[in-house]
């Protein structure tokens, strides 16, 4: 596995998310069963008064009515933030650098502007993004490993020319695992690796 996407003992990604309705009803849970740090934005909120789950942080572009805060009473303690809409991955690696996290877990649409946030502000960050039935890696070294399952499917953005091991070429751009084991991706540049999860 590329050291890109090893995750150390006992340092559980971070959760952050921008829109909770873009995923199946059972990643977010998934997601949680560790205690992560969990981050989420204004849209969020209606969320977790829905599904009744501790917060760390909270990410406002505007001031929130009365009635909301007063609801959010029994989340406190949490820290707030005033930020733009597209200062949140900014503000996110600012809030993860402090705590020492060095993984991400992003529920979210994948947009041009969460794709740009996540070159220039994380890095350093081994970044992994929920949107759809696929969770997205930016695979910034051009290396990729990971054990699958026979027929587990993966398929790059944009696409790029790799050397794959372990996985059955459908088409240019989507791949099929071959047999339970370790599949491998190299290309010569970063790319966006989506991992049918559904």
């Amino acid at each position: 596995m590329s050291s890109h996407y090893i995750i150390r003992e006992d340092q559980e990604p971070g959760l952050l998310i921008l829109d909770p309705l873009v995923v199946d009803s059972a990643v977010i849970p998934s997601l949680l069963e560790w205690g992560p740090t969990v981050m989420i934005t204004q849209q969020a909120v209606p969320y977790i008064f829905q599904h009744n789950f501790k917060i760390d942080a909270l990410y406002i572009y505007d001031l929130l009515p009365d009635h909301v805060n007063t609801m959010l009473e029994y989340q406190k303690p949490y820290d707030l933030y005033l930020s733009e809409s597209n200062s949140v991955i900014h503000d996110t690696k600012e809030y993860l650098d402090k705590r020492g996290i060095s993984g991400l877990n992003i529920v979210g649409e994948i947009t041009p502007l969460l794709k740009e946030a996540i070159y220039s502000d994380l890095q350093d960050i081994t970044t992994t993004v929920y949107f759809k039935n696929a969770k997205y890696y930016y695979v910034s070294d051009g290396n990729f490993s990971k054990w699958s399952t026979p027929g587990h499917g993966f398929f790059i953005e944009p696409e790029v020319k790799v050397k794959t091991k372990g996985l059955k070429n459908l088409d240019q751009s989507h791949y099929k695992a071959e047999r339970e084991g370790k599949i491998w991706i190299e290309a010569d540049q970063a790319f966006w690796l989506g991992e049918i999860i559904l």
